[in-house]
């Protein structure tokens, strides 16, 4: 594959990733009611409104990134990152809640995610 199609794929994953962590972000922040009810997440207001907040900045730099010539492989390491940080949990607690199906479905798209930057990123002539 050549270099273009790698930059692009990086361009589109990271675009996809932002605004998916913007919009969850977004969304947990304006309706955590609704948010709790549908991923079955329940917490404190606090811890779920800084998560959420958190979320909204990464989607951000994600997006930013995406468009910024020299941000795309920080970004990308970034994105990186969040998937094991998010995959690793989901691997020892998915399996004790049954058949959490949003989760799983997260849990696909993440390791998507994973292996597209990956292969972006951990290309012997990608220079971002």
């Amino acid at each position: 594959m050549n270099f273009q199609k790698k930059i692009k794929i990086l361009k589109v994953t990271l675009i996809f990733q932002g605004f998916y962590y913007f919009l969850t972000g977004l969304w947990a922040i304006v309706s955590l009611d609704s948010f709790s009810r549908i991923t079955e997440h329940y917490g404190e207001p606090f811890e779920m409104h800084s998560i959420a907040a958190m979320a909204l900045v990464i989607g951000l730099f994600l997006l930013w990134g995406s468009f910024k010539e020299g941000l795309r492989r920080p970004a990308g390491f970034l994105v990186l990152g969040l998937v094991l940080a998010i995959m690793i949990p989901e691997l020892i607690y998915l399996p004790k809640m049954g058949n959490p199906i949003l989760f799983w479905i997260d849990f696909i798209e993440e390791g998507t995610i994973g292996l597209l930057v990956a292969f972006s990123l951990f290309s012997k002539e990608i220079i971002l």
